[in-house]
């Protein structure tokens, strides 16, 4: 999934990518052939990037929520808010047509919404497994979303949901 989502980074942009294990993926695939920017609230995603002499990385700090070793929380969503991104990069617990994107803890849907609230383009990476599910904590409606980035084996009837709220659709290679 993270190979389909690289087109989605142009040169000179300011880019966020969470935390998580396809979003880690991204971050050990990106391009190398020109200057952007990165930031990410994920310590695992900032120290695939150290040495990549054309990116400029941004940590953010905050609590760290040790079972998504993420930063969150208000800390980081004031943070967040200082920034403008071109686009987000997020990996998904749980993405529903109706009920949108959601996730079971209540700090990280918040720090999840601010991301969101600062991007332009925002590019979720979901596989199949976690579309058409619902998490406890709602992260924003699914029209807010611009990309979905998933796999071969999604169904359908949920894409066809997702592409009527004004979702695009990218379908990776298995």
């Amino acid at each position: 999934m993270h190979y389909a989502a690289i087109k989605f980074i142009q040169p000179d942009q300011t880019i966020l990518i969470d935390s998580g294990t396809t979003c880690l993926q991204l971050a050990m695939n990106l391009p190398t052939h020109f200057n952007f920017t990165v930031v990410t609230p994920s310590p695992l995603v900032a120290s695939k990037l150290m040495y990549h002499d054309n990116i400029e990385l941004i940590l953010l700090g905050g609590k760290v929520l040790k079972s998504a070793v993420m930063a969150l929380g208000a800390t980081t969503n004031a943070m967040l808010r200082k920034i403008h991104f071109d686009s987000c990069f997020l990996g998904v617990c749980a993405l529903h047509p109706n009920k949108g994107l959601s996730i079971n803890q209540l700090d990280e849907a918040e720090t999840l919404s601010t991301m969101i609230d600062q991007s332009e383009q925002v590019i979720v990476l979901g596989s199949s497994l976690k579309l058409g599910k619902m998490g406890t904590y709602k992260v924003c409606d699914s029209n807010k979303l611009n990309w979905l980035v998933t796999d071969s084996q999604s169904e359908e009837k949920i894409l066809q949901l997702l592409k009527a709220k004004g979702v695009q659709i990218e379908i990776c290679v298995d």
